[in-house]
């Protein structure tokens, strides 16, 4: 019988051990992210862009702009089960040099100095999905100063 008990608690402590190290990678949850094996294919869907139009001129001091820094407002529509979206910005139509944003809102401002040309572009994404969606349309603005004579 003290033989049994004895294997019994060694067990016992093996497998708490175990639980132990198994989990100890996972103290958050936030820090969860799914098996690979257990991904999904994301939506056919892609954002459509809203805002700013194609061939937008911001100017600065005009409509309430400052003469320093414009605001520009980007908003795109929503993607079926997204946990978040990259709004991809750059001095080219190939999107050389850009820089990334990451929201898991529709919608994002971001404060622009003078640019002479600007194009942007959205894609959704989620940690469950294979990758991303593709891009939406690709759209042109400019963030200038005024004409002075």
């Amino acid at each position: 019988m003290k033989l049994f008990l004895y294997i019994l608690r060694c067990t016992a402590v093996v497998i708490v051990v175990y639980a132990g190290l198994a989990y100890q990678s996972c103290d958050d949850p936030g820090d969860y992210k799914p098996r690979p094996d257990s991904l999904v294919y994301p939506p056919n869907e892609v954002p459509e862009l809203i805002t700013p139009p194609n061939d937008t001129h911001f100017v600065f001091g005009q409509q309430g702009h400052g003469w320093d820094t414009i605001w520009v407002p980007f908003q795109w529509t929503k993607v079926t089960d997204v946990q978040y979206y990259e709004l991809e910005i750059a001095p080219n139509a190939n999107f050389d040099g850009s820089d990334v944003y990451t929201t898991d809102a529709e919608s994002y401002t971001l404060p622009m100095e003078a640019i002479d040309h600007a194009y942007w572009h959205v894609r959704a994404g989620s940690d469950y999905w294979k990758w991303y969606t593709g891009w939406s349309e690709t759209r042109h603005f400019r963030v200038v100063y005024p004409p002075f004579e």
